[in-house]
């Protein structure tokens, strides 16, 4: 089962993939419909011939892996707590000092397995996260997700104003740690050179993403020095965007030049066809079209959004606009690290615009909820080229899912 395009899926029966050594999909088809209409104890006796391993997984269901698009590896330790507290009080009380901890590189290696381990026990084969402020524990997460074989973008978080001083980077300081950490994961300036319109084109990975935490936290020197960096490596950007009402009226404080929260990212060169943003909440109509001429994606975090009374986003506003947009699990504003869990709240999300009147049309469907899950998902961190659904030439980057449970524990 995958997702073609928005809304409409395919189903095989019975169905057989081929996938080569590089781990890439050669065929994907119905057991009556294979290539050079072979049957199928031909096809099979050929490969054995050939030395393919097969394996057979009649009685299971076979679906692309889940893509979270957002979440905070860090905030794992506390996920479903603090959920009494609005945003900027949750970042006081848990988020800060929580991270603050992640000085201790031992430290963060040993939550970082952990975390990176919960994730692909939830079926999330490609992650973005957000690291920390920290240099070498952000080093430690990527080598967790190299450890585990997942498919991620990871970033050093960025921050140097309005954040407390045990959690507080110089902006020079900051701009070379991530120019360090960039380095770090692409290993030599040969695969940057190489990598073409995104860093995991060449078969990496694990790639570096530019991560200002928000623009209250990071001056303008620093996402100047961002933008700059994401053009150098031709690397993507994440952060978040208009998630709460406060927060949209602080960044008009900090910002009066500019004449909106996407205005600010736009400026310092950050807002393109290779960002994605999370929960875009309460975004204008301008910011709307501005995202759409830039290229500029969505990230939908439907439970966070919910759990932190930050607001309800219309996901259908944005998709009827020519937006991508993804899921993400935003641990821990997000209590679940299950993108399935995504999927329902977001579809429970869209229920209730549609409930208040504050949606034409109708709401999420199951199959569109699937789509942003898995090729919805892809297309908005920059990858649907590479992973979401099962067309040839992608990676095979998936689920067998026993829907009996017989190898639950394997």
């Amino acid at each position: 089962v995958h997702s073609l395009e928005l809304g409409k899926i395919q189903f095989f029966d019975e169905a057989v993939i081929k996938v080569n050594i590089s781990g890439k999909i050669e065929f994907c088809c119905d057991i009556n419909a294979l290539p050079n209409a072979s049957t199928w104890e031909e096809l099979l006796n050929n490969e054995v011939k050939n030395g393919t391993l097969i394996h057979d997984h009649r009685d299971k269901l076979i679906i692309p892996g889940f893509i979270d698009g957002h979440t905070h590896a860090p905030q794992a330790v506390f996920a479903g707590t603090g959920m009494d507290l609005p945003l900027m009080k949750w970042l006081e009380k848990q988020t800060f000092p929580a991270e603050a901890k992640f000085k201790d590189v031992e430290y963060a290696k040993e939550i970082y397995r952990k975390v990176v381990e919960r994730h692909l026990r939830n079926g999330t084969t490609t992650c973005s996260y957000f690291g920390t402020i920290h240099l070498e524990a952000t080093k430690a997460l990527v080598d967790a997700v190299r450890e585990f074989g997942q498919r991620a973008f990871v970033g050093k978080v960025n921050m140097d104003r309005n954040s407390p001083d045990f959690l507080i980077e110089a902006t020079d300081e900051s701009i070379s740690n991530t120019e360090a950490f960039i380095q770090y994961v692409l290993q030599s300036s040969e695969i940057t050179a190489k990598c073409g319109e995104n860093v995991m084109s060449i078969g990496n990975l694990v790639a570096p993403v530019i991560t200002p935490r928000f623009v209250p936290t990071c001056s303008a020197e620093l996402l100047e020095g961002l933008g700059n960096l994401s053009l150098k490596y031709n690397l993507p950007i994440q952060s978040h965007l208009s998630e709460t009402v406060n927060e949209v009226e602080f960044v008009k404080m900090l910002h009066p030049e500019c004449e909106s929260y996407s205005e600010v990212y736009n400026k310092f060169k950050l807002f393109n066809g290779r960002s994605y943003y999370s929960h875009c909440i309460h975004c204008s109509e301008s910011e709307k079209d501005l995202m759409r001429m830039s290229g500029c994606n969505v990230i939908h975090c439907p439970t966070s959004n919910f759990m932190i009374r930050s607001g309800v986003c219309n996901v259908k506003d944005y998709l009827k606009r020519g937006i991508k947009v993804g899921l993400g699990t935003d641990v821990a504003g997000g209590y679940s690290f299950s993108i399935l869990d995504s999927i329902r709240k977001a579809i429970v999300a869209s229920n209730v615009l549609s409930m208040e009147g504050k949606m034409q049309g109708n709401p999420l469907t199951s199959e569109e909820a699937f789509h942003l899950a898995t090729q919805g998902g892809a297309d908005a961190i920059g990858i649907g080229n590479l992973t979401g659904n099962f067309l040839q030439g992608k990676f095979f980057d998936a689920l067998v899912i026993d829907v009996k449970g017989e190898s639950r524990g394997k």
